[in-house]
C-alpha cells in the first residue's frame, strides 16, 4: 500500500498485514518512518522499491 495518510492508509494496511510505503510529499518528517515499512518523498523513489 502506498499512501500519504499515516492514520488511514498506512495504519489500515498494517492492520490488514500489507506492506506499506508512506508518501511524505508534505515533508512531515521522520515520525512516519516508524509507522511505515518504506518512506518516500518523491514518487520517482518508487522505482527502486518495485
Amino acid at each position: 500500500m502506498i499512501g500519504d495518510s499515516l492514520s488511514s492508509d498506512i495504519m489500515g494496511a498494517k492492520n490488514a498485514g500489507i506492506a506499506t510505503c508512506w508518501y511524505d510529499h508534505k515533508g512531515q518528517g521522520v515520525s512516519g518512518r516508524d509507522a511505515a515499512d518504506y518512506h518516500i518523498s518523491n514518487l520517482r523513489e518508487l522505482l527502486s522499491l518495485v
